[in-house]
């Protein structure tokens, strides 16, 4: 341990990102080994103080509210929480996404559910494609429905995380589990989650998701993440997944679609990924998963007809589903 601190005061002109992951450790030992939060606390203090930089403050941060977890002292690690909610609203999402991985663990063993509530709100109104991340559409809607009197709104949320969550079966069936938490919640039965099922097996069914309205959309929010997108000094993957989530939640299918489409051609070696991409947008659109198994089908097989042909029909680029809510102004 000395030793270590020795290295940091003799390297001091190393990255701060690295003396971070130095500091990271020594928390770690003096947590896990020698049970003694306060000194663990201590290392991580006085490497915040050593650099602002979000590559190496903010990981120092996360580790300070998983060290006060431990040390059973959740409203401290709760109230540091909100006072870097302006840092991390400044910083970029990746950051948000970990830091929420260590607090939302935090609200649940000692804290209240507006506590999860408020900076998630907060953080979709800066970055609103974060709605597609689990542990923020997820954690939404769950901590919404703990709270009496939110359950139209936890039902809105419930809505806008499945339609933009990714197309994998664990993901999915998570989403479907909160719009049926949220539905029994408000109506006291189980008819709209019944019928909610059946129309994922047949498209003539009534869907009532369908009659479900989104959270309303902010445009300056909605335009300045997609910036945020095209900043990129390369067409990332996950750049484009959030672009493709923000068309998603203003009802522009057709336009998602040709961004996804137009992934799969320009990386073929990554065709699964835009699959799965393309899936996603049928989700969304058709509120069922029937034509996004269609595609994959044809996808992995050449059989039968590109269902892309239709979609496009159906959903023209440069046009808007009507079903969507009006954006605020």
């Amino acid at each position: 341990m000395a030793a270590a601190q020795q290295f940091e005061q003799q390297h001091a002109s190393i990255d701060p990102a690295e003396l971070a992951k130095v500091d990271i450790a020594l928390a770690h030992l003096y947590v896990e080994n020698l049970k003694d939060p306060a000194k663990a606390l201590a290392v991580l203090d006085a490497g915040m103080a050593r650099s602002p930089k979000p590559g190496s403050y903010f990981p120092l941060l996360f580790i300070k509210y998983w060290v006060l977890g431990r040390a059973n002292r959740s409203s401290e690690a709760i109230s540091l929480f909100k006072q870097n909610m302006p840092q991390l609203l400044k910083a970029d999402p990746y950051y948000i996404k970990t830091a929420l991985g260590y607090y939302l663990p935090i609200v649940k063993n000692g804290g209240k559910p507006a506590d999860a509530t408020s900076p998630l709100l907060q953080m979709l109104a800066v970055y609103p494609s974060l709605i597609n991340f689990p542990k923020m559409g997820n954690g939404l809607v769950e901590n919404l429905l703990l709270q009496p009197g939110h359950e139209e709104e936890a039902l809105s949320y419930a809505k806008l995380y499945w339609q933009t969550c990714d197309f994998d079966s664990k993901t999915i069936g998570v989403a479907t589990a909160d719009l049926q938490k949220a539905w029994l919640a408000k109506d006291l039965n189980v008819v709209a989650s019944s019928n909610f099922l059946k129309a994922q097996q047949d498209a003539s069914a009534p869907n009532p998701l369908s009659q479900v309205a989104t959270p309303a959309l902010d445009d300056a929010a909605i335009q300045s993440d997609t910036k945020r997108c095209f900043r990129s000094p390369s067409p990332a993957f996950l750049y484009v997944h959030d672009h493709i989530t923000l068309l998603l939640m203003q009802g522009k299918y057709g336009d998602a679609m040709l961004a996804a489409r137009r992934r799969l051609l320009d990386f073929p070696d990554e065709s699964g990924q835009a699959a799965t991409e393309i899936a996603r947008i049928f989700k969304a659109a058709d509120l069922n998963l029937i034509g996004a198994n269609a595609f994959l089908q044809y996808f992995k097989t050449n059989q039968g007809a590109n269902p892309l042909d239709d979609f496009f029909k159906k959903y023209p680029v440069g046009s808007t589903t009507p079903a969507q809510p009006q954006a605020k102004q």
